[in-house]
């Protein structure tokens, strides 16, 4: 009888599951940017659904890899094009898993032990900070060194000279490393991964923005009142400390971004979990095309309206023509006298010229 109600059970599961192929694909050259859709990845595995994905930075290896995951490594490819034409690629250690370990040993205790308090500083894992002049290194140093909290920096390289309270690391599990109670300050590039993990963690920042999105980043920030921006061209120790007594000693910072993230978890679902709803109706629906805008089956000439702008265009130069050749008609005409006084009728104009003739 068992038997036949696993059988059953077998039948119904696979009579009502909905699984699918998917392709993710992901080739940024970074592991922060891969990070972030794994556990949508790994859901959907989890869901049954067969999921391939290009990725720089696989999660498994290939003895831990679920049998309904493909993942396909384009990690030479990929960091190689960004190091030759971005110089800013970071490739090294990439193993994501093996880096937690770091945080459960050594630096768990590090931050248990920090009871004044911790600084962390990182730029994120696309910005190649090895590149830095020595003046700026030395004054982040500096600064550091005079502070009475333990400092965490992410760095690409070795950083000579570290005074005690200073720790460098190449690579640092950013998320749970905020979420520790005795961090106090986060000094960011403010990409918007860390704005968002610095949110969800509760910890003010102090934003040094360099690149693409970060100075917006940053205007949303100094907008809420979660933090103090800093000009990477002109920092010095005195505004640089200043900051960072600021934001520390200002409880406004922390509370402001405690509500803030409060409003964003106020959700009625995680957000994991609305990830996986929509991939699935999507799938369920068929591509969901009825959600598709109307511009996706559109040519790019009916899309920017290039037939209305060649009509307004030439609408223009036809008024631009006949303005400048109404123009020229009418001061040739001038010229050539034409236009005569109306006081002035034709005999007394030859009335007039036979007089200048006789004189």
């Amino acid at each position: 009888m068992s038997n036949v109600f696993f059988v059953l059970y077998f039948y119904i599961t696979i009579q009502y599951s909905e699984t699918a192929n998917i392709l993710a694909i992901f080739p940024t050259p970074s592991i922060s940017h891969q990070v972030v859709f794994r556990p949508l990845m790994h859901e959907l595995v989890k869901r049954g659904h067969r999921v391939t994905i290009i990725t720089t930075d696989p999660a498994f290896n290939e003895k831990q890899r679920p049998a309904n995951l493909t993942e396909i490594d384009v990690h030479d490819i990929s960091y190689k094009i960004w190091q030759e034409y971005a110089l800013t690629a970071n490739g090294d250690d990439n193993n994501l898993e093996d880096k937690s370990v770091i945080f459960l040993s050594d630096l768990q205790s590090y931050l248990d032990k920090s009871t004044k308090g911790v600084v962390y500083m990182s730029f994120g894992s696309i910005i190649q900070t090895s590149l830095f002049s020595q003046e700026i290194i030395e004054l982040f140093i500096d600064v550091f060194s005079k502070l009475p909290y333990n400092v965490l920096i992410k760095w690409d390289s070795e950083l000579p000279g570290c005074p005690d309270n200073v720790k460098v690391g190449k690579w640092f599990p950013q998320t749970d490393l905020l979420r520790h109670k005795n961090v106090k300050l986060f000094i960011t590039h403010v990409g918007y991964q860390s704005m968002s993990e610095s949110i969800d963690a509760g910890i003010p920042i102090v934003g040094i923005p360099m690149a693409a999105d970060e100075w917006y980043n940053m205007e949303l920030c100094l907008k809420h009142g979660i933090g103090i921006k800093l000009d990477f061209k002109y920092l010095t120790k005195e505004n640089i400390k200043g900051a960072i007594n600021t934001v520390i000693g200002n409880e406004c910072y922390r509370d402001n971004i405690i509500r803030l993230r409060n409003l964003i978890h106020d959700q009625p679902q995680s957000p994991l979990d609305l990830a996986v709803w929509w991939t699935e109706y999507v799938l369920r629906h068929g591509g969901a095309t009825h959600l598709r805008s109307a511009a996706a089956h559109m040519r790019w000439t009916e899309y920017y309206e290039i037939n209305l702008i060649l009509c307004l265009l030439l609408l223009i130069l036809i008024f631009t023509f006949s303005i400048i050749y109404s123009v020229k008609l009418f001061v040739n005409k001038l010229v050539s006298g034409q236009f005569i006084s109306t006081n002035c009728t034709p005999n007394t104009a030859t009335q007039r010229c036979d007089r200048e003739k006789m004189q």
